[in-house]
């Protein structure tokens, strides 16, 4: 799957940790999203597993695949547009 990684932490429950969201980059009919399209299925991905709003949310951004990969983190979240992992450790240097 060809996807976006972005990184969000927030006020949400558990406070202070930080996710990251994958969101596929073609919709269900094969067609590319544009980045306002990602960024709403990155909010549909975050309520539906998390329970979260936009209003809940203090950093956004996007982080590269070779970044995302490097990271320990934990799947707690999976559906057809995506997945939600909640960051372990991100490596230092």
């Amino acid at each position: 799957m060809t996807a976006v990684y972005l990184d969000y932490q927030g006020k949400f429950p558990p406070n202070g940790y930080r996710y990251i969201v994958e969101v596929s980059k073609k919709d269900a009919n094969g067609v590319d999203r544009s980045p306002v399209e990602l960024r709403i299925v990155a909010w549909s991905i975050l309520l539906n597993g998390l329970g979260v709003t936009p209003a809940d949310v203090l950093i956004r951004q996007e982080i590269e695949k070779t970044r995302f990969e490097k990271i320990m983190k934990e799947q707690i979240f999976r559906c057809t547009d995506g997945a939600i992992y909640k960051v372990i450790q991100e490596p230092t240097a």
